[in-house]
């Protein structure tokens, strides 16, 4: 029998879970407000699918721990991770949102992958205590927040085709953060060789 844990274990637990949902929502922030707020008209949207952002966040926090616990590696375990969430990922659009490529042609199915795998995934990069990865989580960010501005601005600043050349800044762009993600696995890589020597 597993010794319960301690109060501060606890507390560290739900802290890092709660951070986790913080990260996976800030993600979303910018997409979601060019989805429902400039193209859709609705603030209700926008709010209600950060609800479910939120939800499925609760739910992949829950899956990862349990496949951390069966696959054990955590290079392996960031690999599976981004590759069953982002397959999960289209199967939502697909089946449930109608981007399927046999309906939707135009749809980039790259990019929904890559969007489903880094908002369950890459989280934990900003959750990550060694020192390998500080370069990177600032490298991240001076990504990630101009290329939200960009697409956000060209929606709402540029006539007649501000909102079309903000989506394709938006999914084209978006392919490009599976870059970011590979340099995860490599720091990981890098560090569980270096404990092993």
């Amino acid at each position: 029998m597993q010794p319960s844990a301690s109060p501060h274990q606890t507390r560290s637990s739900i802290y890092r879970f709660l951070r986790y949902l913080a990260w996976g929502i800030s993600l979303a922030l910018g997409g979601e407000f060019l989805n429902q707020v400039i193209v859709h008209h609705s603030l209700v949207g926008y709010f209600s699918t950060l609800t479910t952002y939120l939800v499925l966040l609760v739910f992949g926090y829950g899956l990862q721990l349990v496949i951390a616990k069966i696959i054990k590696k955590k290079v392996i375990v960031e690999i599976f991770d981004y590759l069953f969430f982002g397959l999960a990922g289209l199967m939502i659009e697909w089946f449930l949102i109608g981007n399927a490529p046999w309906d939707h042609t135009q749809a980039l199915q790259i990019g929904m992958f890559t969007w489903w795998a880094v908002l369950w995934v890459m989280p934990h990069l900003f959750l990550e205590t060694d020192p390998s990865y500080h370069s990177l989580k600032r490298s991240f960010w001076w990504f990630f927040i101009p290329f939200t501005l960009v697409y956000l601005i060209a929606s709402l600043v540029i006539p007649a085709i501000g909102v079309g050349l903000g989506i394709l800044v938006y999914a084209y762009g978006t392919v490009l953060l599976n870059y970011f993600f590979i340099r995860y696995v490599m720091i990981a890589w890098h560090i569980a060789r270096r404990e092993n020597l």
